[in-house]
């Protein structure tokens, strides 16, 4: 499992960034985490690499929505008389944090569930006692 200093070095927060804070965010996203796989223990999940992605991107979720600058970089500044401005291409086909964090969450979920995408409905006309004689030609009955 990931340490607040993995934290730090992989989302390159400042050195001076507290670790009292990232240790109370790994506690709260592990237990969020844990809660959102029912049915399996917290200890196996902890061990999968997907749980260290969905942990480091839901911590990067929460703090570029807290304080996006430890984050993200300015997209223009001025400085006296001098204007940069960065372009949005690059950074739209970037997928976001918390588009990660949900992708991570999801992924976990289908590694751990034994049913996948199962889903039931009911259709007009849809019958649940199979008739085979619907299948049988009408030139044939």
């Amino acid at each position: 499992m990931l340490t607040a200093d993995d934290i730090k070095f992989l989302l390159k927060l400042p050195e001076d960034y507290a670790s009292d804070d990232l240790d109370k965010y790994i506690s709260i996203y592990k237990s969020k985490i844990c809660a959102y796989i029912p049915d399996v223990d917290c200890e196996t999940i902890s061990q999968s690499p997907l749980f260290d992605e969905a942990l480091l991107s839901g911590i990067a979720c929460h703090l570029s929505m807290v304080n996006p600058e430890l984050i993200y970089s300015p997209s223009e500044y001025k400085v006296g008389d001098t204007e940069e401005k960065y372009s949005d291409n690059l950074i739209s086909q970037i997928p976001s944090w918390c588009g990660r964090y949900n992708s991570a969450l999801e992924a976990l979920l289908s590694e751990y569930t034994e049913i996948k995408n199962l889903r039931t409905f009911r259709r007009r006309g849809l019958s649940t006692n199979r008739r085979y004689h619907h299948d049988v030609p009408n030139y044939l009955r």
